[in-house]
């Protein structure tokens, strides 16, 4: 396991092109900005938290993403967007470079399908168009910075709103792409425990409604989502329960529309999947 860098924000070392706003000064929400070439095999980033949440690109290279527990092999096009408790860094071969675009926000993704769950992360690639709407977005928002005149963070706050919508917008697509590949069977079950998370027999109800074993599921799911089915079903109680809980909805109501008669016991299942309680999520 990697040792967590404190520090917070990482600067590049001298000669790159970072932006980072000093103190609370206000700037529309927006914590750290970079862009520009990067040769991480050689100045690898540690990991560690950072200021907010982490918006970023790969335009070019094939760096790799390290977490505590891992690590993700990169590609170009492939978008993150990292929670402010995932801790994370950079590597890659010695020589080798990366073209990178990357905002750091301290406000949440306005979009609430974009925005990952305490210490989690989304991922996913995006087309050339929206690569190329990003790289306008990112020099929009360099432009402001240096304009910073008193409608700066009024312009950098809807520049976030420019970026969530597009980037919202691609995971759709990529989402149901992704989903038109699998195989129809799959595909109903997928749908079906997205709207009935208050199932308190989940399994065994996929299994009555689509006419299949328990073994037979459990090996679909493991064949094309590497998965069980109750993997896939906690997941999504705990992204619907993560999203009203910080929308400020009682945990009592969050437990009982999830299917839990006693909320003793949703405090305990959320607490084991995530390490806080639910209470620590209400704003």
């Amino acid at each position: 396991m990697l040792d967590p860098d404190p520090r917070g924000s990482i600067n590049p070392p001298r000669g790159r092109r970072p932006w980072l706003i000093p103190g609370e000064a206000d700037s529309g929400g927006l914590c750290y900005l970079a862009w520009g070439r990067r040769r991480y095999g050689d100045d690898p980033i540690p990991v560690a938290r950072q200021a907010g949440h982490v918006y970023f690109l790969v335009l070019r290279g094939t760096p790799v993403l390290r977490f505590e527990e891992g690590e993700f092999s990169c590609t170009p096009g492939l978008i993150f967007i990292l929670h402010p408790a995932r801790p994370m860094g950079w590597i890659d071969r010695p020589g080798s470079v990366q073209e990178i675009l990357c905002w750091i926000w301290k406000h949440p993704p306005e979009i609430r399908n974009l925005r990952p769950a305490r210490g989690e992360w989304l991922h996913w690639h995006l087309p050339a168009e929206t690569m190329a709407t990003l790289q306008r977005l990112h020099r929009a928002t360099r432009n402001e910075l240096a304009r910073a005149d008193q409608y700066s963070p009024l312009a950098l706050g809807k520049l976030q709103t420019e970026l969530d919508i597009e980037l919202a917008r691609s995971r759709e697509i990529a989402h149901a792409d992704a989903r038109a590949r699998l195989p129809e069977k799959l595909r109903l079950a997928l749908d079906w425990i997205e709207h009935h998370p208050a199932s308190t027999r989940p399994v065994a109800d996929l299994c009555d409604r689509l006419e299949m074993e328990p073994s037979n599921l459990a090996r679909l799911f493991r064949r094309h989502l590497g998965r069980s089915p109750q993997d896939i079903v906690n997941e999504h109680k705990i992204r619907a329960a993560t999203w009203r809980l910080q929308a400020g909805d009682p945990v009592k109501n969050v437990a009982l529309d999830l299917g839990y008669r006693h909320i003793h016991d949703f405090s305990r299942f959320y607490r084991l999947k995530t390490g806080n309680t639910p209470s620590s999520l209400r704003r």
